[in-house]
Parts: structure tokens; sequence; C-alpha cells
């Protein structure tokens, strides 16, 4: 699939595919799903203490892009952000590791690996979306999988995330996107957030058990119009991402 280059978030040069979804709506502007842009941001810019961005499914690293240029603006001698990206497609990761080694430099500390994120460590088969790049689901058998002739496979090796080194004291913001488990992925680091930490995931029904179950505080509701085929956004359709809170 075509590659494309443009600028983006205070002129940084940014890589993605030119697909259906995400491709054509960044064709047509700068901004991917700007209301979950805008949410991130804020919550960088008010909550610079803690530096820490961890984001699941990562895709070509635009989230996560969008950290390292809030972070690249702060000029301040003991500042330094940290970004965890994980991503298990081998394309999108090849990507993604470029658009994000620029800003792997003295000031911050940028780790990316080509794995997903899940409750125990083994060897996964990812279903691939061949007009969306960003539409991968992880499985650990496909035997009752049903596959279409738009979907390709391709293996994926599955880790938890309990097996990184990160410094939980400091996380900030967490992004789960991984078109399914993200509940199972939640529930596996829970127990590890500080207070205050905040996961931003996509509504579904796994999710909106776990909240039921768990009564965990829902702050904010981020509404993302709906990306058509062409790249048009619609104007009546959303998907909702809900900002968990560890209290």
């Amino acid at each position: 699939m075509k590659v494309k280059t443009k600028e983006i978030f205070s002129g940084h040069k940014f890589k993605y595919f030119d697909d259906q979804i995400i491709g054509q709506c960044l064709n047509q502007d700068k901004l991917w799903e700007p209301a979950l842009t805008g949410y991130i941001s804020k919550r960088f810019l008010y909550l610079t203490d803690k530096q820490t961005f961890i984001d699941i499914g990562a895709h070509v690293g635009y989230f996560s892009v969008l950290w390292a240029s809030l972070a690249d603006n702060i000029h301040e001698p003991d500042y330094r952000a940290t970004i965890w990206a994980f991503e298990p497609k081998k394309e999108n990761f090849s990507i993604l590791e470029e658009n994000l080694i620029r800003f792997d430099c003295d000031y911050h500390s940028i780790k990316f690996f080509d794995c997903a994120i899940g409750i125990k460590e083994t060897e996964g088969t990812l279903i691939c979306d061949k007009k969306n790049t960003g539409k991968n689901e992880v499985h650990t058998n496909i035997n009752n999988v049903y596959l279409s002739k738009e979907q390709t496979i391709e293996p994926c090796y599955i880790k938890k995330i309990t097996s990184f080194d990160i410094d939980w004291d400091d996380v900030n913001l967490i992004k789960i996107d991984t078109e399914g488990g993200e509940d199972q992925i939640i529930k596996s680091m829970w127990d590890l957030l500080m207070p205050g930490t905040q996961i931003i995931v996509e509504e579904n029904y796994e999710v909106n058990k776990f909240i039921e179950k768990t009564k965990v505080y829902v702050p904010y509701f981020i509404r993302n119009r709906f990306i058509l085929p062409d790249g048009t956004v619609s104007k009546d359709q959303y998907h909702i991402d809900y900002v968990l809170e560890k209290e």
C-alpha cells in the first residue's frame, strides 16, 4: 500500500498509509479523530508532572507522535517524556518506528515493540483488513473464525504488559485500541495504576461489562465522528471513547 508523508503537530513530518479510512481522512485534514486528539493534548498540558504515555495498538504512531511533539515543546532541563508504543502488525510497525525514532534522544525516552498486549505470553494470529490498516484483530485460535476476502492473516506475538519495565508511578495516560480484548488488558494492569491515571478505550460490549461490574470512575466521554470510506466525516454517526480513571 502507498505510503504518504505530511506535516502534522507543529510541522513534524508524519508517514502514513494511504488506506480507505485513516489515510483518506489525513489526506483531507491534518487530524485523525479531532475530539480524541484534542482531549489527549489537554490532558498533557494540564498534567505534565506525569510524563509517560502508553499506546497499545499504536498503528503507525499518530497519538504517540502527538505526545512526543507536545513534549518537544517543553523546554525545561529536567523534563523527560516517556512513550511505550505497541503494534503487532509488521507493516504498521515499520512506519511507526520511522515516525517515532526521530524523537528518541537525550531528552525523551521512546520505546516501541512489534507485539500485541494480552493476558498471557503466547504466539497469536493477526486478522488484518486489506483496506483499513488500523483494523487488525489479535486471536490465539482462528479455527472457528470466518475470514472474508477482504482479510489476510499474519503471525504475531502476544506479551503481557507486566513483562515491560514500566514506571507505573509516572504513567499519565494509556490509550488502548486493539479491536477486541480491551477489557482483559485493562484488568491485567488495573492494580498497577496510580490514582489519577486515565485509560482511553473505545466503547464495546466487553468494556461496558467491565465498567458495570467494577463501577470504575468514567469522568468523560469522547464522541468521535465516524469516518466514511471516502474519507469524509459523517454528520450523524459517532463512536464513543470512554475515559476511565483510577481512583
